[in-house]
């Protein structure tokens, strides 16, 4: 009977988020010391960077104005016009919120 050998760990993790960090976030991957519970043992320091990627206006303008136009949901409609005027940008009278017209 043959053993399957253990699959490496994986060491490293490299993607893209919208999701902005916050506090709550970090603290979820912050640890200040190694442990070792429930059979899981970490012992191996990890290097986590966040960092925003520049992106050109157009760019940012474009996917509010698809959030805007996809919009269906009143709560949000002030938060985009904040986050539009933001970029120095305004939503025009042909786009809008389906039911903001």
């Amino acid at each position: 009977m043959s053993r399957k050998k253990p699959e490496p760990e994986q060491t490293r993790w490299e993607f893209s988020t919208f999701r902005r960090p916050n506090d709550y976030s970090v603290g979820q991957w912050r640890q200040d010391c190694p442990s070792s519970f429930n059979g899981d043992v970490q012992v191996h320091k990890y290097r986590i960077t966040i960092e925003l990627v520049e992106e050109p206006v157009e760019t940012v303008r474009a996917r509010l104005v698809d959030l805007w136009e996809t919009c269906d949901n009143h709560h949000h409609w002030a938060p985009l016009r904040a986050a539009m005027a933001a970029t120095g940008g305004v939503f025009t009278t042909e786009q809008g919120c389906r039911r903001a017209r």
